[in-house]
């Protein structure tokens, strides 16, 4: 059976995969991180220790070189963007901000991201 990691977006959540992500071997731990890797074609995934109540994210990394402080901020609000359903035409209302609202709150996806909205 092929694994599934060519299909699946650079940040999953854990709890809609947990098969797959309960699929990879865990190498290294580091933190409220763990360094995953699947046995089928090797690819990288740094897999958020359970904290209750929060959810865990499953996040893409292209090398265990510095896995630890590899920004996965991009790849999890690109997860963000898309639970959301994307952008409004109407801008941020943050002092100064021009870009797009997420749909459903009054702030951009940084915004958003820095107030620590996760999904």
């Amino acid at each position: 059976m092929r694994c599934p990691c060519t299909g699946l977006q650079d940040a999953i959540r854990v709890a809609d995969y947990p098969q797959f992500v309960e699929s990879l071997q865990c190498i290294e731990r580091d933190g409220w991180l763990q360094l995953h890797q699947c046995g089928d074609c090797g690819q990288l995934w740094t897999v958020d220790v359970p904290d209750y109540p929060h959810s865990e994210y499953a996040v893409k990394i292209p090398s265990r070189d510095g896995w630890q402080s590899f920004d996965t901020a991009p790849a999890r609000k690109q997860l963000l963007l898309r639970t959301r359903g994307g952008t409004t035409d109407e801008h941020c209302i943050w002092a100064g901000c021009e870009q797009p609202r997420v749909r459903g709150v009054v702030y951009c996806l940084d915004h958003l991201y820095a107030n620590g909205a996760r999904e």
